[in-house]
């Protein structure tokens, strides 16, 4: 027979929209095509809004990266 523990239910168990969040968000457009010169905006407008209209959130950030994963000397940060 197998032991069975309750474990009881605590502040953490709140749905993630009800507890008091820092929340980032992270916009990336990976190529230079003109369809897609405005979708690194577009994304941070959405974010923007998602994030501001949940009063339990609190905005930590927005980033944005304009660049191909393909070219590491654009991207020092994931250079050895």
């Amino acid at each position: 027979m197998w032991d069975v523990t309750e474990i009881s239910s605590t502040k953490n168990d709140l749905l993630i929209e009800l507890r008091h969040l820092r929340v980032a968000a992270y916009c990336r457009v990976s190529t230079e095509l003109e369809e897609q010169t405005s979708s690194i905006e577009l994304q941070e407008q959405y974010y923007s809004r998602l994030i501001s209209g949940n009063p339990n959130w609190e905005n930590a950030g927005i980033f944005s990266e304009r660049a191909t994963g393909l070219n590491l000397k654009e991207r020092p940060e994931f250079e050895g």
